[in-house]
């Protein structure tokens, strides 16, 4: 089975804490079963959502979350085939702009605020690199527990 990764960003329609939880549900749920796993960044009214999985259903989910009425804007940032996943043991890790999290979309953004459409194909990949690292060594946030 060939593995493939997908990134991409989106503009926020304004989310709640209900709306993150309830994305995050929604993943925990459905991505098993297609072999997906990934992570999902917000800051600043900026999604970038990481994908890692079989190309078949990565290909259905992403149409379906690019249709989401919860965002706007959606972009592919880079995409393609991959050796190994970044996110292995999560149907989807969050995280979020609180904490250390925080202080690493403030050093990947090229301005005061978090714009994952101005960064290159690479910064977003080591970007999310230094997310995985950090997420294997903490575990994952709940949206809940931090403000949107």
């Amino acid at each position: 089975m060939g593995l493939y990764r997908l990134i991409y960003a989106s503009r926020a329609q304004d989310p709640s804490r209900e709306d993150l939880r309830a994305i995050l549900d929604a993943c925990e749920r459905n991505n098993p079963a297609a072999h997906l796993t990934g992570m999902l960044l917000f800051d600043a009214g900026a999604f970038v959502q990481l994908l890692e999985g079989p190309r078949g259903p990565l290909t259905q989910r992403f149409v379906a979350i690019a249709g989401d009425s919860r965002h706007h804007g959606v972009e592919i940032l880079t995409a393609g085939p991959i050796e190994s996943r970044l996110f292995p043991d999560w149907s989807m890790h969050y995280a979020g702009h609180a904490g250390a999290h925080g202080a690493m979309l403030k050093r990947y953004s090229c301005g005061p605020r978090f714009d994952p459409f101005s960064m290159t194909p690479g910064a977003v990949e080591q970007m999310c690199l230094e997310f995985s690292a950090m997420a294997l060594s903490a575990p994952p946030l709940d949206p809940a527990a931090a403000a949107p």
